[in-house]
């Protein structure tokens, strides 16, 4: 249990420095502070151009041992929904991998894709989960 508030710490420290943050899909995007950000219910947890945090958003009652069910090694944590048994788990990179040519080429090849912006997909998570960590 000792690593929870340090993880919490790091993981605090790892976000950008200014995020996007949303009240939910659909709704508009902001930039906000960490200290702001943190509070909206979807906030950005990888940096624009590089992937730190590998998140999977698993919607299934039992979703909590998924990764154990699949022989998946144990995630960096697990958020669990109380309500209804939905899960997020994260798997943090060791080293975050830089995407930033192959997601500019990628995305402007594909005019279809303008709105919302596709290329920041890829970085919410809810704000919310980083209050229950589990694991």
């Amino acid at each position: 249990m000792e690593q929870i508030p340090e993880f919490r710490s790091n993981f605090y420290q790892d976000l950008p420095k200014k995020p996007y943050c949303s009240y939910g899909k659909g709704t508009k995007t902001y930039i906000r502070s960490k200290k702001h950000a943190i509070q909206y219910p979807l906030i950005q947890v990888n940096h624009v151009h590089t992937v730190q945090y590998l998140i999977f958003d698993i919607d299934a009652p039992d979703a909590y041992l998924h990764f154990f069910d699949a022989n998946l090694p144990t995630p960096t944590w697990i958020a669990k929904n109380k309500k209804n048994g939905h899960c997020h788990v994260c798997y943090e990179l060791k080293t975050p991998v830089y995407l930033g040519l192959f997601k500019v080429s990628m995305w402007d090849s594909m005019t279809s894709f303008r709105e919302p912006l596709p290329t920041h997909t890829h970085l919410y998570v809810k704000s919310t989960s980083l209050a229950y960590i589990l694991y």
